[in-house]
């Protein structure tokens, strides 16, 4: 989890195996996936991702749902706080230089390695 300095905002990320379980190691993996976090405020922003492609994202109102039961992400009227969110995400990521692109690169040039050992 990464505090942004002099900002209400949070990151989370996590690379797990096709099971959910974490990666410790890419090669031992049959697909990897990826799941990111933002929090803004009272608005938390949950993706994850196989590849560049989506597989699910959410949408929290954590004063209203602190316990992270219902999914706003497809309600038109958040649509402006979800549009927000991702682009946060897509910017933090960017600066990690954890763009979903480079993290599919890695993950398959290490699995090609298990492959030919």
């Amino acid at each position: 989890m990464i505090r942004d300095p002099g900002s209400d905002i949070v990151y989370a990320e996590a690379v797990h195996n096709e099971k959910g379980r974490p990666v410790l190691i890419f090669s031992e993996a049959e697909e990897m996936r990826a799941t990111f976090a933002v929090k803004k405020g009272s608005k938390k922003y949950i993706a994850q991702y196989r590849g560049s492609s989506i597989l699910w994202e959410e949408l929290f109102d954590l004063v209203n749902d602190p316990g992270e039961r219902i999914d706003l992400s497809g309600d038109e009227n958040n649509r402006q706080v979800l549009d927000e969110l991702r682009s946060e995400l897509s910017s933090h990521m960017r600066t990690l230089g954890m763009g979903l692109m480079e993290i599919e690169r890695r993950f398959k040039s290490l699995k090609s390695k298990r492959v030919k050992a």
